[in-house]
């Protein structure tokens, strides 16, 4: 298993900062570097001073996307470029190369993650930035609901989206009526289903604001399951 870990603080002299770091990290013994894996950081140490301490140490580097964003080096290459750099350093031992990927929550300060992994910049990101096979870990406050929504994207997987969407749909319905009846009928073509329609009605549906109406409408449908089951006290 590997522990991500950052290069640590400057305490007024960044080349001296590093030299520590490359010093202390050789010096440790093979049964705890196997285990290391070095980060970019949004406010001091950018991709090109990581990949300049991992050709020192050999630790390999995982890239972090919103990090590079925040602090890039001067006259930068471009992010495909360095994702391809950190491969590099990545040997067979150390498994397939691990990125870290999260998007910008707005209105907060550099570097804080999103309550959701927006599918549409997610797309644009994997076309645009990845060369090949990789392995990709998503920094986000919702945890495994945006992993299954990315996953599902992937895979295109019908059975998979009829699940999640058993889960979700009164949750959908407490939002909106009308994106409800929308997901029902797009899930309806199982040979030409649009699966990034769905999930971008998902999207939408998660971030509107609460409506009473339906909020009460969604629970009136819940409460069909079982209330021909509850005592009277329970009703």
């Amino acid at each position: 298993n590997k522990m991500v870990i950052h290069i640590g603080g400057v305490y007024g002299d960044k080349d001296a900062a590093i030299q520590r770091f490359i010093q202390v990290a050789n010096s440790l013994s093979s049964k705890i570097r196997r285990h290391l894996i070095i980060e970019n950081d949004e406010r001091l140490f950018n991709i090109e001073d990581v990949l300049y301490i991992s050709q020192l140490t050999h630790l390999p580097v995982v890239f972090d996307n919103l990090h590079f964003n925040i602090l890039k080096p001067e006259n930068s290459r471009s992010m495909k470029t360095y994702i391809e750099l950190a491969g590099q350093t990545w040997t067979t031992n150390d498994g397939r190369q691990a990125i870290h990927y999260s998007q910008q929550a707005l209105c907060k300060k550099p570097g804080a993650h999103t309550n959701t992994t927006a599918l549409n910049p997610f797309i644009h990101f994997i076309q645009n930035e990845l060369s090949g096979p990789i392995d990709i870990m998503l920094e986000v406050k919702d945890k495994n609901r945006s992993a299954e929504k990315i996953q599902l994207y992937l895979d295109q997987d019908i059975g998979a989206a009829e699940k999640l969407w058993a889960r979700y749909k009164y949750d959908v319905m407490a939002k909106s009526l009308s994106i409800y009846q929308a997901i029902r009928n797009l899930l309806k073509d199982k040979e030409n289903t649009d699966f990034e329609a769905f999930i971008q009605y998902l999207e939408t549906a998660e971030n509107l604001p609460e409506d009473i109406g339906n909020e009460i409408n969604a629970g009136q449908h819940i409460w069909g399951y079982f209330k021909n089951q509850a005592t009277d006290t329970e009703r």
